[in-house]
């Protein structure tokens, strides 16, 4: 049978002294239940709108690699502190006292796909902060995490900022990033586009790559013997000589498979850009799915030397460098 809380103190005789005490005991606990659920609430909804202002926030390297400063306002300020458990393993080294900005629009790079990230500053009329490490989100997918110290007065979200990044460490890492692809396409034409007249290396498939200064390399399945390093270093100079320019594309996922020397299966297809998914080819050479930094044309890139050819485990790397032009 239904019954409700009214109709049970109805059915208590009315001098019973337990509903006294039941009645006595709800009258003062039920404020401090009330405190609570409201701090609840508004912690939930603090949260929820953090997650909010943290929501996608757009790339504008990725439209528009040339720029070096760019005007954006702060989205959101948050202390290194109160950062998801996720995004705090984001950045090694980081102090309680560092602070992480989203802006609406950024022109950092954001650490990924083998480059490293953008540093610079980002200032407003009354502080600056020095931005020391940027990461895409993990609990905010999209959001794009500055993390930083303020040298300047404090930012606050709002606030109009002018963004400036380092240009000679972008335009390493470009020139890295550039070079990579050049190294990659160099062995794909000179082992598979019929320059050896060798079926052994048909099978060879490009693996991920790394584009630090201090480690770049490209990592294949199968076997590239250290004999074919000096053939794939004459393909690389050519490459360089012949000035090809650097485009940048936006394509389908079946246009991207199409038209790209290659899709390695480590690259997750996610539609962007109204389904669109960023690739960046070389006029003459080749084009692979790519969200980094490049320079406008390989001219740009400077010397790339092809120092060695490792294998292991049924896989090579070929290692390079770039020196500056």
């Amino acid at each position: 049978m239904r019954s409700s809380g009214h109709h049970h103190r109805r059915l208590l005789p009315p001098a019973s002294p337990f509903l006294a005490l039941c009645l006595t005991s709800v009258t003062r606990i039920q404020p401090s239940v009330l405190a609570r659920l409201s701090t609840s609430r508004t912690a939930r909804n603090t949260a929820t709108e953090f997650s909010c202002k943290m929501a996608k926030r757009k790339a504008i390297y990725q439209h528009d690699e040339t720029l070096r400063t760019h005007s954006t306002r702060v989205s959101s300020v948050r202390p290194f502190s109160a950062l998801p458990e996720a995004d705090r393993a984001l950045f090694k080294g980081a102090a309680d006292v560092d602070m992480v900005l989203v802006t609406d629009e950024t022109i950092f790079y954001a650490q990924g796909g083998g480059q490293p990230f953008d540093t610079g500053v980002m200032a407003s009329a009354a502080a600056k902060l020095q931005v020391s490490a940027v990461r895409n989100s993990v609990a905010t997918p999209g959001a794009i995490l500055h993390l930083g110290r303020c040298t300047e007065g404090t930012l606050r979200e709002g606030d109009a900022v002018e963004q400036l990044i380092d240009a000679e460490r972008r335009d390493d890492n470009s020139r890295l990033h550039t070079g990579r692809h050049l190294v990659a396409l160099a062995v794909r034409k000179h082992l598979l586009a019929g320059a050896v007249d060798d079926a052994s290396h048909k099978d060879l498939v490009e693996l991920g790559a790394s584009h630090y200064p201090d480690s770049a390399y490209v990592n294949f399945q199968g076997t590239i013997e250290a004999a074919h390093k000096d053939a794939i270093q004459e393909h690389v100079d050519a490459f360089i000589n012949a000035g090809l320019p650097v485009k940048v594309y936006f394509w389908t996922e079946e246009e991207l498979r199409a038209r790209c020397a290659a899709v390695p299966g480590a690259v997750v297809i996610r539609g962007e850009d109204g389904g669109l998914v960023r690739a960046v080819g070389i006029e003459g050479a080749g084009a692979y799915p790519c969200g980094g930094t490049h320079v406008r044309d390989t001219s740009l890139v400077g010397k790339v030397t092809v120092k060695k050819i490792s294998r292991s485990k049924g896989c090579s790397r070929v290692s390079y460098t770039v020196q500056h032009p």
